[in-house]
């Protein structure tokens, strides 16, 4: 929600080809990141146990389940800071470099949980720890691109990198509602996996797959929606109104 509102800042910025403004919204969204990153990373592991608990979760897969969420959550700084720069990415029109980092990072996950799980065979650890490695993956190829960028209107400097109060404010005010949103949507999906776990494991690995494929689903769909606001706020920066009703129609 916050880098989708970071974005819609960036993309304002980047249409009115406001380039100071724009510099400082990149590198206070950069900051943001990795503020949120750490300070997420910290309290999902600690409250692993205490979530599981909540939701029913079978004493016969609860160990386990404590082992991969907390290796998974011990990435979240990169995960999160991947989000950011792919939001910063997106709002300059650059999404194609991305969706290039992300699927290397795929490819890698595939890759190391072939490794770690069946030639190393460290089980549900494995797992978890590919799709951390995977993820630092993308998150170290989007950051080198951003501070090694050509093009200066969105390549971040050490010196410029801390949060500006001003367009923290803006990030924060347009991301909220987002971040409530997918929230909603997931709280609403724990309540469910909460009765689900009820029946056991075999019924939470059924319910698992089935999340996959709905996310195949929805997914898509929610993407269109982020081009939608990219082209809409580069266009609003820009004062081309027309052209925002056309594309909204």
């Amino acid at each position: 929600g916050v880098s989708g509102g970071a974005g819609v800042v960036i993309s304002q910025y980047y249409g009115a080809k406001d380039h100071m403004a724009l510099k400082k919204a990149v590198h206070t969204t950069v900051a943001i990141g990795a503020v949120m990153g750490l300070a997420v990373e910290v309290v999902t592991i600690i409250l692993v146990p205490f979530v599981l608990r909540s939701i029913n979760t079978p004493d016969d897969v609860i160990d386990q389940a404590v082992i991969y969420l907390r290796t998974y959550f011990g990435g979240m700084l990169f995960t999160v800071l991947f989000n950011m720069a792919a939001g910063i990415l997106n709002a300059v029109g650059n999404s194609k470099r991305s969706l290039l980092y992300l699927s290397i990072a795929s490819v890698a996950n595939i890759i190391l949980d072939l490794l770690f799980v069946v030639n190393f065979e460290w089980g549900i650890f494995g797992a978890a720890f590919a799709t951390l490695l995977s993820q630092t993956l993308a998150c170290v190829y989007a950051m080198v691109f951003l501070f090694r960028s050509r093009e200066p209107l969105y390549r971040i400097e050490i010196d410029y990198l801390r949060p500006d109060r001003v367009f923290t404010e803006k990030i924060f005010r347009i991301g909220f509602p987002s971040s409530v949103q997918n929230m909603v949507r997931c709280f609403a999906n724990i309540v469910v996996q909460a009765s689900i776990n009820g029946f056991g494991s075999m019924a939470m690995a059924g319910y698992a797959a089935y999340i996959r494929v709905d996310n195949i689903i929805w997914l898509p769909l929610m993407s269109i929606g982020m081009a939608a606001s990219t082209f809409t706020g580069q266009n609003i920066g820009a004062g081309k109104y027309k052209k925002i009703k056309k594309g909204a129609k």
